[in-house]
């Protein structure tokens, strides 16, 4: 192990150098240079024939103008260079790592606060380390794309980049914020990127499968409002439940955070196709009629009446109806 930085050492030669033997190299890191030619150029002599791309891209973020860039850039060295690709994202991604594999084996990584930015790898005042423990090195790895999404399709990496094209030709460069824009739809969830604590008393597949019918129910109520000029923002924006067999409530447990924020509530009838959606405003909850678990502090339970009208809280009493938007039909 050793330390690197961009004082006595640099980050972009330590990673020319470990890619020196390599035929597969992973790039992790949030932030990119929208242009990769210039620094990936020295790459065209070396062996390095894969790359794997991880980073982000939020929602309603400005980055996402820089990444379509990144994007198509990167894209556009690979194939030039005849250099196979993965590209993926975890939204949640803040550390860099850089790793080198030759033959299925991994070589050499860094482990540093350094983007992959011209500023990050030169200019910045960035401290890492160099590892060249294979198994450290497999973890690491490992545990990246393990909380990332499934690799991006040729169509969806398109679609990303025309969908953020398309969008910033609409938006003056003097009224950028705030945004509505997502690409969420074209990012295919990983089962296991989930970004939340496991049950485990459920078998892994049972977990598994529960959470990728849920993220596609979170793209598809997204969709329909989207299209019914609905603008529910990302997700820390809305809750929903779907009506399920038998039972005769919607069942949400929000976060104490919405008695002081608006947010956006969706209740969904998959069998009838229905989706009523609800706008609850700020302060408008009266917390101390909520019902509460002790054993989870920071959720409140809210139980509403799945047969039409008046959409009620049981526990509460609390109509929703004042914060009744529409339903749609899809």
């Amino acid at each position: 192990m050793r330390i690197i930085n961009n004082i006595s050492s640099n980050h972009y030669q330590e990673i020319l150098d470990i890619a020196n033997n390599a035929d597969e190299l992973y790039i992790i890191s949030p932030f990119l240079m929208e242009s990769f030619e210039t620094i990936l150029f020295k790459l065209k002599n070396k062996d390095v024939r894969h790359i794997h791309l991880a980073t982000t891209l939020k929602e309603n973020d400005v980055d996402l103008f820089q990444k379509a860039n990144a994007l198509r850039s990167f894209r556009h060295f690979c194939k030039q260079n005849e250099i196979s690709f993965k590209i993926y994202v975890d939204n949640k991604l803040h550390g860099k790592i850089y790793v080198a594999s030759r033959n299925g084996t991994y070589t050499s990584g860094l482990l540093t606060s350094a983007n992959f930015t011209n500023s990050g790898l030169n200019h910045n005042h960035e401290w890492g380390i160099r590892i060249d423990d294979m198994r450290t090195l497999e973890a690491l790895v490992s545990e990246v794309l393990n909380v990332s999404s499934k690799p991006l399709s040729e169509a969806n990496i398109s679609s990303i980049i025309e969908t953020i094209n398309n969008y910033s030709k609409t938006r003056p460069k003097t009224d950028i914020l705030p945004l509505e824009l997502s690409v969420d739809e074209f990012i295919e969830s990983e089962t296991s990127h989930l970004n939340q604590s496991i049950d485990t008393e459920k078998p892994k597949n049972k977990y598994r499968q529960e959470q990728n019918e849920k993220d596609g129910w979170i793209s598809k109520l997204r969709k329909i409002c989207k299209s019914n000029d609905i603008h529910i923002g990302n997700r820390n924006n809305f809750n929903y439940a779907n009506r399920a067999k038998n039972r005769d409530t919607f069942n949400i447990d929000p976060n104490i955070n919405r008695f002081s924020q608006d947010w956006w509530l969706l209740l969904n009838e998959p069998l009838s196709n229905k989706l009523h959606v609800f706008k609850v405003l700020a302060n408008s909850l009266q917390k101390e009629n909520m019902k509460f678990d002790e054993n989870k502090p920071t959720q409140f339970f809210l139980r509403i009446n799945c047969d039409g009208r008046p959409f009620e809280d049981k526990y509460s009493k609390t109509s929703f109806d004042k914060w009744y938007v529409k339903t749609i039909d899809y």
